[in-house]
């Protein structure tokens, strides 16, 4: 993802979370490209309410270590976050300029997931207008889950994909924490805290994600699907939404690219040789994405 960025001439610098886990040859590899690595401890779950949690997959464990980014406060006015397995093909340094307006405080944030009692700190004027609850990210895709398939809203937004305030129903709004536009607040962050321990992390099997729509509910502002364009979008809406001509982030999720011997990846060559460009050669990244652009349109083409 770096190199991608550095591609694209990025004005910003790549801030880079690892744990203590992460090996010191590899904190190296990334000092001498440039990146700011920061050591962040992993996030401390509450005991929470309920089960204890059932993870899709286990390496959703580590996602909550994002949560951390809301601790800045003192160093950062505003962060675009970006999942490690994204590839960024076009600058969208916007996200950084764009101002994220305010957004009314629930009066108990907890409660939105129907368990717990407001904190005289969130009783006390957190109805307000404040930039600190200002969250924009990418409507997810659900159609690779099969409970949740349903609820996949992007055949409707496909009429509308050039509306970004076009309405979604309640019971479909719901974000990829893969890419996510925020201001830092250390009050927010502790309420996080305060949310996790009146929640039941068994009803989170996407981790933070799942929890951070339900913090978020009725708050987040849509960013247009090409800012987090992830496989589910490629694979279930390549004909009515996918546009290479106007991707400006990939988002690799499910199979890796880099990860070779993963069935999962069979379908999604074209989309990975773009990964193995900005990996072996940035600079043939946009002459590939051209040419990806061409096959997909004669595809189109010859299905009319």
């Amino acid at each position: 993802m770096n190199r991608s960025l550095l591609e694209v001439e990025s004005d910003y610098e790549l801030i880079v979370m690892v744990t203590p886990a992460v090996p010191l040859h590899v904190l190296q590899s990334l000092r001498d490209q440039g990146c700011n690595v920061r050591l962040v401890l992993p996030a401390a779950l509450p005991a929470g309410r309920g089960g204890s949690p059932e993870y899709a997959c286990e390496r959703f464990a580590d996602c909550w270590v994002k949560l951390r980014m809301w601790e800045w406060d003192d160093e950062y006015e505003q962060v675009v976050y970006l999942d490690a397995d994204m590839l960024v093909l076009r600058n969208m340094d916007e996200l950084l300029r764009q101002n994220l307006g305010a957004a009314s405080r629930p009066t108990n944030v907890a409660s939105q997931h129907g368990k717990s009692t407001p904190s005289s700190e969130q009783s006390s004027g957190m109805d307000q207008e404040s930039d600190e609850w200002s969250i924009r990210a990418v409507q997810e895709c659900f159609c690779p889950v099969r409970e949740r398939r349903h609820l996949c809203p992007y055949e409707m937004l496909a009429s509308q994909q050039h509306d970004q305030h076009a309405s979604v129903p309640e019971e479909q709004s719901y974000f990829n924490a893969g890419l996510m536009v925020l201001r830092p607040s250390q009050r927010l962050a502790s309420l996080m805290q305060e949310a996790l321990s009146a929640c039941d992390l068994s009803e989170f099997p996407f981790a933070e994600q799942d929890f951070l729509n339900v913090f978020f509910r009725g708050k987040w502002g849509r960013l247009p699907w090409h800012y987090n364009a992830n496989k589910a979008i490629y694979a279930c809406h390549r004909d009515s939404v996918w546009d290479y001509a106007t991707v400006k982030n990939v988002h690799y999720t499910m199979a890796k690219p880099w990860d070779l011997k993963n069935p999962c990846n069979k379908g999604y060559e074209a989309l990975n040789s773009l990964w193995w460009a900005a990996f072996a050669e940035p600079a043939t990244m946009s002459r590939i994405l051209f040419e990806l652009y061409k096959k997909d349109k004669k595809r189109r083409r010859e299905m009319e």
